[in-house]
């Protein structure tokens, strides 16, 4: 089926129809950064998508050599840097849309462009394509939900690792870690539309911020002493990370209302039960 174009724009983000799936395009070189204009053109071409009964899925892709690698660095110190919505704005109404998202990843998805990754419902990558969160190398913490999203998604030590060093990890580690759901060879639009021809129909959606499963320790049994064996073979570097992380996150979610209002649907980890366990019991 041919895919059907909307009206020319003069925006960074377009979209065109193949046939139930809305695909929305980032064109913005050189590296699809998030300033202004993307960000609006994202949130509006969601709600596009909300209005049209027949759309039933949602593709995020971005033209050129990457998707989105970050924010708009030529926008810092300049009002645009705050013009509505902000970046936590958008990665939460992507993640609200009532039709399922999946991201295309090619290149890199670095910082912010992470962020909307985990912000939408699914995600595909081409193999040679890295995430990261590079923030810390800049002195900065992950700024629009990526200390949620991320544990939840990829474990609690694989964003410890992500978030603490800054380096990216590749297709391949991302997929065997739950990041990205599906590691695509050829062309990348076809493959990512195909998938969520797949999914379009799945619910409840997949939303990263509402997962917990990721976060608690799942014991075999429920009784006390199905608990106490589990907390015990937490290993330690893992209940370390569980502590470091859970203490930036709930930074980083003040962080973020401060700056955007307290209207978002983000709220801190729910301490873990290994966490809670650990403070009552010595082993």
């Amino acid at each position: 089926m041919d895919d059907v174009m909307d009206k020319p724009t003069t925006t960074p983000i377009s979209t065109r129809k193949h046939g139930d799936v809305l695909i929305i395009l980032s064109n913005n070189p050189p590296v699809n950064a998030l300033g202004s204009a993307v960000r609006k053109g994202l949130v509006d071409a969601i709600e596009q998508a909300e209005g049209d009964d027949s759309v039933t899925a949602v593709v995020i892709v971005c033209e050129g050599q990457t998707f989105f690698a970050g924010a708009d660095v030529s926008e810092f110190g300049t009002p645009k840097a705050f013009e509505q919505p902000m970046l936590p704005q958008v990665v939460d109404r992507i993640e609200g849309c009532t039709k399922p998202v999946v991201a295309a990843i090619h290149g890199t998805a670095l910082g912010g462009g992470l962020e909307v990754a985990l912000a939408c419902h699914y995600r595909v990558a081409v193999p040679s394509a890295k995430l990261g969160t590079p923030e810390v190398k800049l002195g900065l913490l992950p700024g629009a939900g990526g200390t949620q999203r991320l544990p939840r998604v990829a474990g609690v030590k694989k964003a410890l690792q992500m978030c603490a060093t800054g380096n990216p990890i590749g297709a391949k580690e991302a997929f065997d870690c739950g990041l990205v759901d599906r590691i695509v060879e050829g062309d990348l639009i076809p493959h990512a539309v195909a998938f969520a021809e797949e999914v379009r129909d799945v619910r409840p959606l997949a939303k990263s911020s509402e997962r917990q499963d990721r976060i608690d320790i799942q014991c075999a049994s429920a009784d006390t002493v199905g608990k106490r064996f589990a907390v015990e073979q937490f290993h330690n570097d893992e209940m370390l990370s569980l502590k470091l992380l859970y203490a930036v996150d709930r930074a980083d979610v003040r962080m973020i209302k401060r700056r955007c209002g307290a209207s978002l649907s983000l709220k801190p980890l729910q301490k873990p039960f290994v966490l809670r366990q650990r403070r009552r019991q010595k082993f």
